[in-house]
């Protein structure tokens, strides 16, 4: 009786040291998925901010830069010619970039016509 007594408590040992490492790993796993979403969040708050610019004027070029909820990230307006603006965007949170990459015509509003995650800018 004594063995199993010993044999039940290593039993209970490692289904607590079991659960304790799966909740590490759970509470790991739920950080990187707020900070993803924070991060998409981020990158969309950024583009619109860009946007809004060229709905205020369609001929904006320049920088915006926005801090949100721990991240920054900036977007750049660049005139490709005739009706045609791309918007680069990029967002940092906690050394997790999102990048980007944006074409929008203005000839009658603004109205986009190409967007694409990329890899670099």
């Amino acid at each position: 009786t004594l063995l199993a007594v010993f044999a039940l408590a290593g039993v209970g040992v490692a289904v607590t040291v079991s659960l304790a490492l799966l909740s590490i790993d759970a509470s790991r796993m739920t950080g990187a998925w707020n900070d993803e979403g924070t991060l998409i969040a981020l990158a969309d708050a950024c583009a619109e901010e860009g946007m809004e610019q060229l709905r205020l004027d369609t001929g904006y070029t320049g920088t915006e830069n926005v801090s949100l909820n721990g991240g920054t990230c900036s977007v750049v307006v660049t005139d490709l010619g005739g009706n045609s603006r791309q918007l680069n965007v990029e967002g940092n949170v906690n050394s997790t970039y999102r990048r980007l990459q944006i074409t929008a015509d203005v000839s009658s509003g603004v109205s986009i016509t190409n967007w694409q995650i990329v890899s670099s800018l």
